[in-house]
């Protein structure tokens, strides 16, 4: 089968038997955060979700791997130790040579040994963590630190000792954070958003880098962490896999809206599985996940797939309506063509214990009933020149809410409110 640059295509990919078998993996984290080898203890994850104390999380975060940024939030703990045993002038790049000299006497053979003897199916290794160092010499070197990679092709080693064992070999790599690109230090969950770095450098960079685990290494599983840029084509990069490497898979960490719930992501493009990092089920699952695209989409469709859901052992899910259920983009008036009875949809899902999120769009198509009195009143923003039109990925023409003017915030507030109201949906910008 011959995959196209399509969620549709892509998401006609069947989870493979190995997957579904395999049901120990090792997930190996190395990189220069392994010299310092330093994280202190910030309790239990638990609590922290409870009370929203993410501050006091990041400044004593437990995972080693995010030392670089640890130690410079002032007063951390990783910054105590830090300063303590390297001073305060050395930076993190300088741990390169340290490690490079020391991964000189790594032998991969006696890892991958070790994982078969477990029981382990599958190794996946880290390429690439947040710090952005890489852990072979690309073909694509990092453009602002010289050198900064491993001497040895730590990755190439590790995927044949690991074939060598008869497991199946794959990699991660961190698509969401690169702090040599985007040093913004993340103090709060909503920095995670922040922190991804969008530029276009970046894009090719990180798109590059993942071919190259593709076509260099036969990665069985992309491995992405936190998010994705939000200016490319994913299906694309899924095609490219899927049409070298059928039997490969792929996680659901290369979100590019870029949502959390439960400390755990959720993914807004194609996936083969999920990665409940935070979470544990009762039971194996036949189905690693459930995605359907569906154009045009009604409210019959919608239906059909919470039983469907239902009938495959999902019990506690949430349906979200995200595209062509408004009359026009940014009109929040459900089209009663395609929904003639939004209410009683709602009220039939929420009986069948669903949560229901609608995608709400701050922006306004300039084809909508409302555009023309929304733009008189000057509820749209203005660039430089005092124009308010925008365009879309798709070509469509449209223009942003100003929410910096208290009266269309108002104004799109109460949109919100009555769509609410008359379908007791959640709504979610």
């Amino acid at each position: 089968m011959s995959y196209q640059p399509t969620l549709e295509s892509v998401s006609s990919h069947p989870v493979p038997d190995w997957f579904h078998n395999a049901k120990l993996g090792i997930f190996v984290h190395w990189g220069l955060y392994s010299v310092p080898a330093f994280a202190p203890n910030a309790g239990e994850l638990s609590e922290i979700l409870a009370n929203g104390e993410w501050g006091k999380w990041f400044a004593n975060n437990p995972y080693a791997e995010w030392y670089m940024n640890s130690y410079q939030i002032a007063g951390s703990a990783s910054q105590q130790y830090h300063h303590q045993n390297y001073g305060v002038d050395f930076h993190y790049r300088d741990f390169a040579p340290i490690f490079n000299e020391a991964v000189k006497a790594w032998n991969p053979d006696e890892w991958a040994k070790l994982f078969k003897q477990v029981g382990a199916r599958y190794a996946v290794l880290t390429t690439k963590h947040h710090d952005g160092f890489t852990l072979w010499p690309s073909q694509h070197p990092n453009p602002f630190h010289q050198n900064y990679h491993a001497e040895r092709d730590l990755v190439g080693e590790f995927m044949d000792a690991v074939r060598k064992e008869g497991l199946t070999a794959a990699l991660y790599y961190s698509g969401g954070l690169d702090w040599t690109f985007n040093p913004k230090v993340v103090q709060h969950i909503s920095d995670l958003q922040l922190g991804v770095p969008q530029m276009q450098e970046y894009v090719d960079y990180a798109n590059a880098h993942w071919r190259e685990l593709i076509d260099r290494y036969g990665t069985m599983v992309l491995w992405n962490d936190i998010a994705y840029p939000a200016n490319t084509n994913l299906n694309e990069l899924f095609a490219y896999y899927y049409n070298r490497l059928p039997e490969g898979v792929v996680n659901n960490r290369f979100t590019q809206k870029f949502e959390m719930r439960d400390g755990n992501i959720i993914s807004d493009n194609h996936r083969d599985f999920d990665t409940p990092e935070y979470a544990t089920f009762s039971e194996i699952r036949e189905n690693k996940l459930f995605l359907r695209y569906k154009r045009p989409i009604n409210q019959s469709v919608v239906m059909n797939f919470a039983s469907e859901i239902i009938d495959n052992g999902y019990l506690n899910s949430q349906i979200e309506i995200d595209d062509l259920w408004e009359t026009c983009y940014g009109e929040l008036v459900f089209d009663l063509e395609k929904f003639p009875d939004p209410a009683k949809m709602v009220s039939d899902l929420k009986a069948i214990g669903y949560r229901v999120t609608l995608w709400i769009h701050p922006f306004m198509n300039e084809n909508c009933p409302s555009f023309a009195s929304a733009k008189q009143a000057g509820y749209f923003a203005k660039d430089e020149a005092g124009n308010t039109r925008t365009i879309w990925w798709n070509g469509l023409l449209a223009a942003i809410v100003d929410f910096t003017n208290p009266e269309a915030t108002e104004w799109f507030m109460n949109k919100v409110r009555t769509v609410k109201q008359l379908t007791q949906v959640s709504a979610k910008l």
